[in-house]
C-alpha cells in the first residue's frame, strides 16, 4: 500500500473494513448469526492494526539483516 505511511494506511484499511462489516451486518442481520457480524465489525480495526505492526516488525528485521 504505502510504505512511507504504513500506520495511516493500516488504520484506513481497518476503518474501511469496519464500514463494510457494518453494512453487511445491517443487510444480513436475519440471515446469519448476529455474533458473526458483530464480531467481524468489532475485530476489523484491531486485526488491521496487528497486521500493520507485524509488517513494520518484518520490515525492520529485513533492514537490520541487510546492514
Amino acid at each position: 500500500m504505502a510504505k512511507e505511511k504504513a500506520e495511516v494506511a493500516v488504520l484506513v484499511s481497518g476503518i474501511i473494513a469496519s464500514v463494510v462489516w457494518l453494512i453487511g451486518t445491517i443487510a444480513m442481520w436475519n440471515l446469519v448469526a448476529p455474533w458473526y457480524n458483530i464480531g467481524g465489525f468489532v475485530m476489523s480495526v484491531p486485526f488491521a492494526l496487528l497486521g500493520g505492526k507485524l509488517y513494520l516488525l518484518r520490515l525492520q528485521k529485513n533492514r537490520t539483516a541487510i546492514e
